[in-house]
């Protein structure tokens, strides 16, 4: 051996570093103007255009097996060290990059995945790969790759995106790609929820904080979700509900009954109400009064301003009103009474606002109070109106 591909078998630790040579200086096959000495481990290659470089070992055998210099062209660095986990690579002409670690073994990745992994901090925050670029099973045109720290897809519908830590393990224990498609983000912060974060995919959010753990949400419950944040379409802010503390459960005693748990609130969802969500003082008395298996059932509308009573809140449910306010407290109005309640006009009417729940008032009769009256209910089924004052 002699020149260039000399200094360099040298430079690397000669026959320490690569072994003694095999051959003597001989050209590349393939590859016009190439050169290259073969060695017990490894080869160095040189091309006037790119200098001298050795590939080696495990690297090496895998640059060999996939096609060598005719398909990921010559080397343009030698080994290094690459990410904080031991993990080494070889950068080659034609985009490649082959990486290896003693737990992952050799894989080489290139295109959009080298591009993103790379942009966003490449081996020293996602380590080397643990897998070669491969085909997601059922989802055509789609691709991953493993990393010591995460995982990279890509498909030309979602784009090229990470996902990693708790957030990863959470996607891939719901069902991953195949249940929930493909990322559309990488992890991001929570506008408005500093310790947070998340991932986008194409049929579900993950959350993530140091309180509440890893949570998906999908589906109608999602989409609820997203217009509680962002009500105006101004952009999203997470502080008034907080994150999901569960993932979608059943709701006992509903067929197609789900529920999706918040810091602040709790989205309810089946096929016969649709998705709403419950907060709150109303939220407290619900539960109270049984909640989803009480006579209240589910909520068929979210909280909400009553209509001509300043700072008053209230929720339908599928048996009762509950209102609100800072002055009245939440109580709940059904049956008969809400019936008449709402045909004097409700809150906005000459009653006000409810400050009793429906109670037993003697003999066969039950009673709701409100502001400036009551509504007394017969066995007959009739409802008597009594304006007070």
């Amino acid at each position: 051996i002699h020149g260039a591909i000399l200094n360099k078998f040298v430079a690397v630790g000669g026959s320490a570093a690569l072994g003694f040579p095999t051959t003597g200086e001989q050209n590349v096959p393939g590859v016009t103007g190439g050169r290259e000495s073969q060695f017990t481990n490894g080869r160095i290659y040189w091309h006037g255009s790119i200098g001298a470089f050795e590939v080696r070992g495990a690297i090496f055998a895998k640059y060999l097996a996939l096609g060598g210099p005719t398909f990921l062209g010559l080397p343009i660095s030698d080994e290094m060290a690459s990410g904080p986990w031991g993990g080494r690579e070889s950068r080659f002409q034609n985009d490649h990059r082959i990486y290896w670690s003693a737990a992952g073994g050799a894989h080489m990745i290139s295109g959009e995945i080298l591009t993103r992994y790379l942009a966003l901090g490449g081996p020293a925050i996602f380590g080397v790969p643990t897998t070669d670029v491969f085909n997601i099973a059922g989802i055509a045109g789609a691709q991953e790759c493993g990393f010591q720290a995460g995982r990279f897809y890509t498909s030309a519908s979602a784009g090229t995106h990470e996902v990693h830590g708790a957030i990863l393990s959470k996607y891939l224990a719901a069902g991953g790609p195949q249940a929930f498609g493909l990322p559309t983000s990488d992890e991001t912060t929570i506008p408005g929820y500093a310790a947070g974060r998340m991932s986008q995919f194409q049929n579900a959010h993950v959350y993530w904080s140091p309180g509440t753990g890893a949570h998906i949400v999908y589906g109608a419950i999602l989409d609820r979700y997203k217009q509680m944040v962002d009500p105006l379409g101004a952009g999203a802010n997470y502080s008034r509900f907080g994150l999901p503390t569960t993932d979608e459960t059943s709701v006992p005693g509903y067929t197609s009954g789900r529920k999706t748990e918040l810091q602040g609130a709790t989205i309810y969802w089946s096929a016969a109400t649709g998705a709403h969500e419950v907060h709150g003082a109303i939220r407290d008395k619900w539960l109270a009064a049984g909640g989803p298996a009480g006579f209240v059932g589910l909520p068929t509308s979210d909280e909400q301003n009553v209509t001509g009573v300043t700072g008053a809140k209230y929720n339908q449910f599928q048996g009762a009103n509950i209102y609100w306010s800072a002055t009245t407290g939440a109580h709940e109005v059904h049956g008969a009474i809400l019936a008449k309640y709402l045909a004097v006009g409700g809150a906005a009417g000459s009653l006000g606002l409810p400050n009793s729940d429906e109670y037993y008032a003697g003999g066969s009769t039950y009673r709701n109070n409100f502001q400036h009256g009551y509504l007394l209910w017969n066995p007959s089924n009739e409802v008597q109106l009594n304006i007070l004052g």
